[in-house]
């Protein structure tokens, strides 16, 4: 199989794939990543030559990373085998072992206390610090997600029963259909800071 077809193939398996379109997305860059290393190989990619790559990818990724980029790998190879379009080369091909102990932990009450009062503390030194505080705030009081906050728009806060809410596209889904209530301090952070930024880009 040459470099050309593989990259056809790629783009074939990615078609083939009933997943959403952003997982969709995903693929297309773990692959792009191994096309170029397979570009840079003097024949077509061998059983072995995967492998290095693995290693390769643990060189600068982490674990978690490392691991989702083999299981496209193979079940992208595992897809070409099955469909009689090639030889499955990644089969028996281990991922990456993840340290069990690998965990993420709630800050205490008084940890998220601290921190909303020190992003308070300075959030008048800058456009940057009052968004910080402001995206604290929201995150700690709400308990919505970093993907949900970078998703957010101004456009999404309305006003729903008795309070101003932001509505939410969060991962896996593919609406805005999920809403939190916004306390009426942290609304008034965020227009203060849509005030500051509108200011800011005069």
């Amino acid at each position: 199989m040459d470099k050309y077809n593989l990259q056809n193939l790629m783009d074939e398996y990615i078609t083939y794939k009933d997943v959403k379109q952003i997982t969709k997305e995903s693929y297309r860059r773990i692959f792009s990543e191994y096309i170029k290393y397979v570009n840079k190989l003097p024949k077509p990619p061998t059983r072995e030559d995967i492998k290095t790559y693995r290693e390769k990818l643990l060189e600068r990724l982490e674990a978690t990373s490392v691991q989702k980029h083999m299981v496209v790998i193979r079940g992208f190879y595992s897809w070409l085998y099955a469909e009689g379009k090639g030889e499955n080369l990644a089969i028996g091909i281990k991922g990456v072992k993840i340290a069990s102990s690998f965990k993420r932990e709630a800050l205490s009450i008084d940890q998220a206390s601290k921190l909303i009062e020190h992003a308070r503390s300075i959030a008048d030194r800058g456009i940057v610090e009052l968004r910080n505080y402001t995206i604290i705030s929201l995150m700690i009081t709400t308990g919505i997600r970093t993907i949900e906050v970078s998703r957010a728009d101004s456009n999404d806060i309305m006003f729903v029963q008795d309070a101003q809410s932001l509505f939410l596209h969060g991962k896996g889904r593919d609406a805005k259909d999920a809403y939190a209530k916004l306390p009426e301090e942290i609304y008034q952070n965020i227009v203060a800071y849509l005030i500051a930024r509108s200011d800011a880009l005069l």
